[in-house]
């Protein structure tokens, strides 16, 4: 095979590739051999077909596979030869091809940039901490009591108060018009728990069993049921009984009902739990300070086919968004304007930009760590991707364990974590403890504007 390079402009470099006559007949003879191995030919035992029978019968028809497999073993020789790091698959434009003749090929490749990744130890950044207080352990605690306890009806007549459990039936009307799902009888519920909507249960605190009265509560405007959304509606309640919940104690028999030893490792694993919750809050806001510096640290071009890919990606998204805005009369968000759309188009290529190339440092950086995903780490993102779908698990599991695009799908943002978990480890770190709304409040500041945050 002959390579001639053409032209080389940023990133992206031509070749000329002149594949010969005999390489082509040398691919054609490989595949008959391999067809003749299990063809039946009248006259011949399967694998003694001579070539020039199986030529007649087979090679015209299988003159374009042998095409293909001549054009990626020219490529795969293109790159090894001039030691090429590809960013995509190169675009093969055939120039001129002759029957038994020579295959001339244009081919346009887009290659990686050259990285140098920075020195880790040089690195600085602040790491926000947040320990779990005696009060907040003890809350969890309750919490857990609270799931776990049970109820027992109030004897004494008295009115109901928040925190009891009412054992109620309630009829909804609209307009003076039962509407479709307000009904339900024998109901428990837990006044201020805040499960049904908003005004409900605090408007029956106060009455007593045996009591029929109505209630009037509005619907919130994004409630699902655009008939009921925003409405004004009445309740038609009977409160037949309350119940009291009773927590169990808090020792080494409570702790042992769910599934531990004794209270102190019933306490360890809830303060460990609200640890990691924290932990990963804080490892968020640092992630996004950690890829921000990168950002700033370099500026090297990036290849376009990337970028076009990546915004592609984030622009359909944004049109599945807007469509959904359109069609959806209660949608909080508006349908964008073209003038609003173009400002988004351009906002939105700068991101693809910063996504590609914050992605080619972090692979670097990866590298020369030699930073992986392990099958362990990808099945747990497998799993954990799958209790998202509840009766769905077994379809989903099967989805992403045989498919290589999904699997890589989850593998990018592990990698991703796992390569800032790296720096961050080898950085040099200052902690900032600050209590939990602040934590919470930098953590929503960092993840809100979700969609500007790389992937790997």
């Amino acid at each position: 095979m002959e390579f001639t390079a053409l032209t080389t402009e940023g990133l992206k470099k031509t070749f000329k590739v002149k594949i010969p006559k005999n390489h082509l007949e040398l691919c054609l003879n490989e595949r008959l051999q391999k067809i003749g191995e299990t063809a039946k030919i009248p006259g011949f035992r399967p694998g003694k077909a001579p070539l020039p029978i199986l030529k007649q019968r087979y090679g015209t028809s299988v003159q374009g596979e042998v095409i293909e497999k001549a054009i990626q073993d020219s490529i795969g020789a293109l790159i090894k030869e001039h030691q090429l790091k590809i960013a995509l698959r190169p675009d093969v434009k055939i120039e001129n091809y002759e029957e038994q003749g020579d295959l001339s090929l244009d081919v346009s490749v887009e290659i990686l940039p050259e990285i140098t990744a920075p020195n880790l130890e040089n690195l600085s950044y602040e790491k926000l901490r947040c320990l779990v207080p005696e009060e907040e352990l003890t809350k969890a605690l309750d919490q857990l009591r609270g799931n776990n306890a049970i109820t027992e009806e109030v004897k004494k007549a008295r009115a109901a108060k928040k925190g009891d459990v009412a054992v109620i039936d309630f009829e909804g009307f609209l307009n003076g018009v039962a509407f479709a799902g307000g009904k339900a009888n024998d109901t428990k519920l837990e006044l201020g728990s805040g499960t049904f909507i908003p005004g409900f249960e605090e408007q029956i605190e106060g009455h007593k069993p045996g009591e029929s009265f109505d209630i009037t509560v509005t619907f919130p405007a994004d409630y699902p049921s655009k008939d009921l959304a925003g409405q004004e509606t009445i309740f038609k309640i009977n409160l037949s009984a309350l119940h009291t919940k009773v927590l169990p104690e808090l020792n080494d028999a409570f702790a042992k009902q769910v599934g531990f030893e004794n209270l102190d490792a019933l306490k360890e694993a809830a303060r460990t739990q609200i640890s990691a919750d924290r932990e990963r809050m804080s490892f968020l806001v640092a992630k996004r300070a950690v890829l921000d510096d990168l950002a700033s640290k370099f500026s090297f071009e990036v290849p376009q086919g990337l970028v076009s890919a990546e915004f592609e990606s984030i622009w359909q998204q944004y049109e599945s968004r807007a469509a959904s805005a359109a069609n959806d009369e209660g949608a909080q968000e508006e349908k964008p304007t073209p003038e609003e759309m173009e400002k988004d188009r351009a906002q939105y290529q700068e991101i693809a930009v910063r996504r590609v190339r914050l992605g080619l440092v972090l692979a670097e950086v990866g590298r020369q760590y030699e930073v992986g995903v392990t099958q362990r780490e990808l099945e747990r993102a497998i799993m954990d991707t799958a209790r998202a779908y509840p009766g769905r698990e077994r379809d989903i599991v099967e989805y992403f364990r045989s498919n290589e695009a999904a699997q890589a799908s989850l593998r990018a943002p592990i990698f991703e974590d796992k390569v800032v978990q790296l720096i961050l480890d080898k950085a040099k770190i200052s902690h900032k403890d600050l209590p939990l709304e602040e934590l919470v409040a930098a953590f929503k500041n960092v993840t809100e504007g979700e969609e500007d945050m790389p992937e790997a």
